[in-house]
């Protein structure tokens, strides 16, 4: 599934998270911070939703792609 440019811009919540999302989800979680927090941090409504989108995003949830780097 691709991402709308203008879903990614603006950050729309059902579809792709804006770029400094991603960003700021992935620094925050490389420093060790709890998937919930980061989502809950992020406006998401549940954590189920940000892992989803996550793995949409970039191909796998936040706990296998920080085994894998």
């Amino acid at each position: 599934m691709s991402a709308d440019p203008q879903d990614i811009e603006a950050g729309n919540r059902n579809s792709m998270p804006s770029r400094s999302s991603c960003v700021r989800a992935l620094e925050t979680l490389a420093e060790g911070q709890a998937v919930t927090v980061v989502a809950l941090d992020l406006g998401y409504d549940s954590v189920s939703a940000f892992i989803a989108l996550f793995k949409r995003t970039l191909g796998v949830t936040p706990s296998a792609y920080f085994q894998r780097t």
